[in-house]
């Protein structure tokens, strides 16, 4: 069953309502004036560590979800799964690397 969800924005030009798909446009991802997915492109399109791009765009994914989905504490621990990854992701990131010793004492 779908559900009319009013989206402005450049995807539709006339400012039509768009229809709730489940798989294409869920209804839990689609409430304000832009689609999470869209938001979440825009967002981790600058991120060089693709495994980063995909931790946040996660973060950003259950957060924007969690009070449309029906059960807030389980987004947002989810939420909270990726950002406890991204932290430590950003940590092995962020470590200098050390050469490895050739031997050469000279």
């Amino acid at each position: 069953m779908s559900s009319v969800v009013s989206l402005p924005g450049s995807e539709n030009p006339d400012r039509m309502p768009f229809m709730a798909d489940p798989v294409k446009r869920p209804a839990h991802y689609t409430k304000g004036s832009i689609e999470v997915i869209d938001f979440i492109d825009q967002t981790v399109a600058g991120y060089a560590d693709p495994q980063m791009a995909y931790y946040l765009g996660n973060i950003l994914k259950y957060c924007a979800r969690a009070p449309h989905k029906g059960n807030m504490q389980q987004d947002l621990e989810k939420a909270e799964f990726y950002l406890r990854r991204a932290i430590n992701r950003a940590a092995t990131l962020s470590r200098p690397v050390t050469p490895v010793d050739s031997g050469d004492k000279s």
